[in-house]
């Protein structure tokens, strides 16, 4: 299902050369929980055969399985591939697959950064929401993929003045997890994060200074 709602092959490709990950053999091969199963022998689909319908399909079907309850545990390990999924939607040409996309990103959100449903009407972060060191690592492949999409959407942004839809739905994860506490790995995405979020309150786009 994870495989059916991530692009094909070819625009994987794409997306990891824009990523400046290509290179990263590791990272790309080991980005999603489900390429660490046996018997998978391929980590995506082949070009052509991911139509946009069976795409939406299985982002609708995806985010159905992250809010089921009883599922939760069973889920919970592939939710960090639901996000990084989710994302990749967001800079699709098709709307559907924006649309469903976006659905998918708020289930994750509800499921493991913060439950509170109401917490994007206040100010302050829920008590409940986890922290961002512990979101990476819960999924380590985040604590990539998540600066190197902000940087990429930033640098491109700087360069066409074009605001960049990814970088939406990041800026309002970080917003909704707990502050960051001590201790080296939290400096250390301090270290990452924070000169990325300073670039995006200078940004031209009021929506990105808001968001940040």
């Amino acid at each position: 299902l994870l495989i059916l709602s991530l692009p094909h092959e070819e625009k994987m490709n794409q997306a990891f050369a824009r990523l400046q990950l290509e290179d990263d053999v590791s990272f790309r091969n080991n980005i999603f929980m489900y390429s660490t199963s046996s018997g998978k022998s391929r980590l995506y689909t082949e070009d052509g055969q991911n139509e946009t319908r069976c795409r939406v399909h299985a982002l609708n079907v995806l985010r159905a399985i992250i809010l089921d309850a009883p599922l939760a545990t069973l889920i919970s390990p592939l939710v960090g591939d639901a996000i990084v999924s989710s994302i990749l939607g967001y800079n699709d040409s098709a709307w559907g697959i924006r649309n469903s996309s976006t659905m998918v990103f708020s289930a994750a959100m509800l499921r493991v950064v913060d439950a509170d449903k109401n917490a994007s009407n206040r100010d302050k972060t829920s008590s409940n929401a986890i922290t961002i060191t512990e979101l990476f690592r819960r999924y380590p492949p985040l604590s990539k993929f998540i600066p190197s999409i902000l940087r990429v959407c930033l640098e491109e942004m700087e360069l066409d003045g074009n605001v960049k839809s990814e970088m939406f739905p990041i800026l309002l994860l970080l917003s909704r997890v707990q502050p960051i506490s001590g201790g080296d790995s939290s400096l250390a995405i301090s270290a990452e994060l924070v000169p990325l979020l300073l670039r995006c309150l200078g940004s031209k786009d009021i929506g990105i200074r808001h968001a940040a």
